[in-house]
């Protein structure tokens, strides 16, 4: 049976579906899909750039939502498995007339699945093993805590440089990144003036470290480092 992931919308969540993906695509090797919007399809496949992809933009227009199911159904898949729990992700699934169709049931959208399985309670079971759980209905296996990301020699090289100026890294100086931004600002960040403590108090202890986040986030990241000597700032 040929099987369709569709990934979360979110890279951070992308990032905790990698060991639940790793193990299906050992349980049916060369019949996987992978599905997802641009960004997190892009750290999948960086993750496993074996597997053949489905781009899909953002479900606002039902026009593009039937032309990509259309797609889906090209790819001679007979099933699906659903990392998101979106009622539009759900229908996508029905549209691309896929026999058999896993994921939460959520959102009202249970009638649209052969499998619904109840989700924990947010916040009771970790992320990664939910989707870890989703992945077992389609008889996956073998879940890694999170599979290795690979990065070119360029990239590499440019880290090394970047982060020269902190000294080696050691059992007694480990290397920590900070990414106090979110998305979603406060309903998703933890406050600036904790992260600036957590910061000195981890260069004090020896730590060096980088905070990390987009250009718009640089004087926050400013604040961050300011009082943290062992950390630097860069925007990605």
């Amino acid at each position: 049976m040929n099987w369709i992931v569709r990934l979360p919308n979110w890279v951070g969540d992308t990032l905790l579906a990698l060991p639940a993906v790793a193990g299906l695509r050992e349980a049916h090797p060369g019949r996987l899909w992978l599905a997802g919007r641009d960004a997190p399809l892009q750290l999948a496949r960086i993750a496993f750039p074996d597997l053949p992809a489905i781009p899909l933009r953002a479900a606002h227009d039902p026009a593009e939502l039937v032309r990509s199911a259309a797609g889906a159904r090209r790819t001679g898949s007979q099933a699906g498995l659903l990392l998101v729990p979106s009622f539009s992700a759900a229908l996508w699934l029905w549209l691309a007339r896929l026999r058999r169709r896993v994921g939460w049931a959520a959102e009202g959208r249970s009638a649209l699945l052969t499998r619904a399985l109840p989700r924990p309670v947010r916040g009771s079971r970790h992320l990664r093993d939910e989707f870890i759980d989703l992945a077992r209905e389609a008889q996956g296996e073998r879940f890694p805590d999170l599979p290795e990301l690979p990065s070119d020699p360029a990239t590499r090289a440019a880290a090394q440089e970047f982060l020269a100026p902190l000294g080696e890294a050691g059992e007694r100086a480990p290397l920590i990144a900070l990414c106090p931004g979110a998305r979603y600002g406060s309903a998703k960040q933890w406050p600036l003036s904790q992260v600036s403590a957590l910061a000195r108090r981890l260069a004090q202890r020896g730590a060096r470290g980088v905070v990390v986040g987009t250009a718009a986030e640089g004087a926050a990241a400013a604040r961050i480092v300011a009082p943290a000597v062992a950390f630097k700032a860069e925007a990605i």
